[in-house]
């Protein structure tokens, strides 16, 4: 006996088909657009139309009595406020004080990258950094009867040479220097 191959059937729609449901769908919103001007054309007011030779605003229809004449007062003017800060201002003289670049003490700032115990240590720090173009020096000091070597560069004039510096040897990766 032969097998057959069992195929599945697909389920026999119940209810309207798709296309019904379009047809439907698109009946309805006509009739309520239709619905919608329909209601729209009753509502607007019908104005009587203008004569071509009429000026505007006026219409065809005649009146028997002329529209009477109503005379609106005008608002009285209050009278403006005059704002006199302009003549105070040019009227005032202030005396300020100044002084040049040359009068003001110009502030020194220096920059300290490390401080060492031993001096072998502060040489190659100033190694590092000569490598980056600059100049270091290294400043021995004692406190409580212990030397330290620190790794110094300036003095700077402004703050903005310092910093300056100070960007140079982070791009070589030279970190922890402080300015003052």
């Amino acid at each position: 006996m032969a097998k057959r191959k069992q195929t599945k059937q697909a389920p026999e729609k119940s209810g309207p088909s798709i296309g019904k449901v379009r047809i439907i769908f698109t009946l309805m919103v006509l009739m309520g657009f239709g619905y919608f001007l329909f209601f729209l054309s009753n509502q607007a007011p019908e104005k009587p139309a203008a004569m071509p030779n009429m000026p505007a605003g006026q219409s065809a229809i005649k009146h028997d009595k002329p529209a009477p004449k109503v005379e609106v007062e005008a608002p009285k003017k209050e009278p403006v406020k005059k704002w006199s800060f302009h003549e105070e201002l040019s009227n005032r003289k202030v005396e300020v004080e100044t002084e040049t670049v040359e009068q003001r003490p110009l502030k020194t700032y220096v920059m300290q990258c490390a401080s060492f115990r031993s001096q072998a240590q502060a040489e190659e720090l100033k190694a590092k950094i000569a490598f980056s173009g600059l100049q270091a020096r290294i400043k021995e000091s004692s406190k409580n009867g212990r030397t330290w070597y620190k790794v110094v560069l300036g003095p700077y004039q402004g703050k903005r040479a310092a910093e300056k510096d100070r960007h140079l040897l982070q791009r070589n990766r030279i970190e922890g220097c402080r300015i003052w």
